[in-house]
């Protein structure tokens, strides 16, 4: 099996202490060999942290390197531009307003996407990375299987790696494993059906519309705004290929499912939501992703858990242990 990892961000944050990004790396190749191939995503305006890459990544045997800041960022802007012209755009935006304005707390809390492309750029560099690959595998007549999406600021669980598992379905490896296992016992949830109601009993909690519960949040398969019984009907009904998704952080699958996600940044904002649950966080890009998910039938499974972390530091780490 070939594998395609697209690494999005700026290389500056990567953290020094466990190095569990760098650990990742390591698992990947070990598991893959020379089947990977490492497309970077790197927005930065200086130049030394492309030769960084080379250097920290220099055992991995295939890789493309992206300077997004300098080729790409405009073209951001321009994405952004068309969006904030069209009219469901300002028709989302504006019910949005007035819906947070009886709410408990206010519209001014509120970070106005049109002065805001945070939550947008990792959708586009999400596409650029996916562009690059299309074009790899067009001059090298070869087809990558799975395909994972991450950034450089990511905590991983010790071992991780992507895979997936033929025949189970709502985790694939032992640390996802034992947390919704244990939810499982506190919850006495033995069966999908149980699971499916279980979520089906469940609302969003007041003020900030989200899922506090810890259990509660290792079983809504959605991550922390959204009870997922879409995608566990699916389970039920014997779909086997889904995405696996950490928040929006990071997320892998099969190469057909996500390709899906190449215009997630021409639409993404474009889209209403079809649950009532994920318009009070409209604006959040774990949102906005489940919102495309829904609306293109793609298959996804979402965890918000205490198997990763985003971790951010301002330093930069040279020398690597992989024990």
């Amino acid at each position: 099996m070939d594998l395609a990892v697209v690494i999005t961000g700026k290389i500056n944050i990567i953290f020094p202490d466990t190095n569990k990004f760098i650990k990742l790396l390591y698992h990947i190749i070990k598991n893959y060999g020379n089947n990977v191939l490492f497309i970077f995503v790197v927005n930065s305006n200086d130049d030394q942290y492309y030769n960084h890459i080379n250097e920290l990544f220099s055992y991995t045997q295939k890789k493309i390197i992206i300077n997004y800041h300098k080729d790409y960022l405009n073209e951001l802007n321009v994405i952004m531009k068309l969006k904030q012209n069209d009219n469901d755009y300002i028709r989302l935006k504006e019910r949005f307003k007035n819906q947070k304005s009886g709410s408990l707390y206010e519209f001014k809390n509120f970070d106005d996407p049109d002065n805001d492309l945070s939550s947008q750029i990792q959708f586009h560099q999400l596409q650029v990375g996916l562009k690059a690959l299309i074009e790899y595998e067009t001059k090298n007549n070869i087809k990558y299987d799975l395909i994972m999406k991450t950034r450089f600021d990511i905590e991983y669980p010790d071992k991780f790696y992507p895979h997936l598992n033929d025949n189970i379905f709502l985790y694939f490896n032992e640390i996802n494993k034992q947390i919704i296992q244990t939810s499982f016992l506190k919850c006495n949830i033995n069966s999908i059906d149980d699971l499916i109601q279980y979520n089906n009993s469940k609302k969003l909690k007041l003020p900030d519309f989200r899922i506090y519960d810890k259990d509660e949040r290792n079983l809504s398969f959605g991550g922390i705004y959204y009870h997922n019984t879409r995608n566990l009907e699916k389970i039920k009904n014997g779909c086997k290929d889904f995405i696996y998704c950490f928040n929006d952080y990071f997320y892998f699958g099969k190469a057909e499912l996500i390709y899906k996600l190449y215009n997630l940044i021409n639409e993404s904002l474009l889209i209403e939501p079809d649950d009532q649950e994920l318009f009070n966080s409209f604006y959040c890009p774990e949102t906005q992703f489940i919102t495309y998910c829904n609306k293109k039938d793609i298959n996804f499974l979402m965890y918000y858990n205490d198997s990763f972390s985003i971790v951010r530091q301002l330093e930069f780490i040279y020398n690597v242990r992989y024990d």
